[in-house]
């Protein structure tokens, strides 16, 4: 049975333990980590629904997430939920801690990790989730609405939303992305020759003009 070190309201290590489903102690808490995984060449963000059989908010989408282990350091157990909830090979130093904010049992650190694997590549943990999605901010926030997404991790999302707005604003689209037909590679051909055309003067351009159709 996992133990979690005991911090104190300054987050200082008490020199306590707790065994997991122990009642924490008054004035108490310990280390809550969440990892919001971004995949770089699709531009969403990946939720994993919870197992139907957990206690807590069962069949909920949510983010990567868990308590950290006694004795182990927030970014190492952040990186060990990461590769025990989807099977992906992340590590300390490929994460970036973006936030930390306090709810009424413990101190939660978040974390943006950044991945381009094969999108249909993860490996779901047993009895711990049993299905994911690649969301869009939108999408994320459709699952809020609906009442689907794990009520505790709204409060993480809404700390971290600007953060994760920033990170994947930064990210260069693919032009070879199917998904995305503004960028698509004939598109932007036409695009390129339009832009010609209104350079040399023979073209007068609208937003109609820059948007993709069939006959391009």
């Amino acid at each position: 049975m996992e133990r979690w070190d005991l911090l104190d309201d300054d987050r200082r290590l008490t020199g306590e333990t707790l065994r997991r489903g122990e009642p924490l102690p008054p004035g108490r808490f310990h280390t809550i980590i969440g990892v919001w995984t971004i995949h770089d060449r699709l531009r969403r963000i990946l939720l994993t629904k919870r197992h139907p059989q957990k206690l807590i908010c069962p069949n909920q989408w949510e983010n990567t997430g868990g308590s950290i282990l006694a004795g182990e350091e927030s970014c190492v157990g952040a990186a060990r939920e990461v590769r025990e909830e989807t099977g992906m090979d992340c590590h300390c130093e490929d994460l970036l801690h973006i936030k930390t904010i306090r709810i009424p049992t413990a101190f939660v650190d978040c974390y943006i990790y950044h991945t381009e694997i094969d999108p249909d590549a993860i490996v779901l943990q047993d009895g711990e989730t049993v299905d994911w999605r690649w969301v869009t901010i939108d999408e994320l926030e459709a699952t809020i609405a609906d009442g689907t997404f794990s009520e505790p991790e709204i409060e993480q999302y809404t700390a971290c939303k600007d953060a994760l707005i920033s990170a994947l604003n930064a990210l260069k689209p693919d032009s070879n992305d199917a998904g995305d037909p503004f960028y698509s590679t004939s598109n932007l051909h036409y695009l390129e020759k339009k832009m010609t055309d209104y350079k040399s003067g023979h073209l007068q351009l609208s937003t109609h003009d820059l948007l993709p159709t069939d006959d391009h």
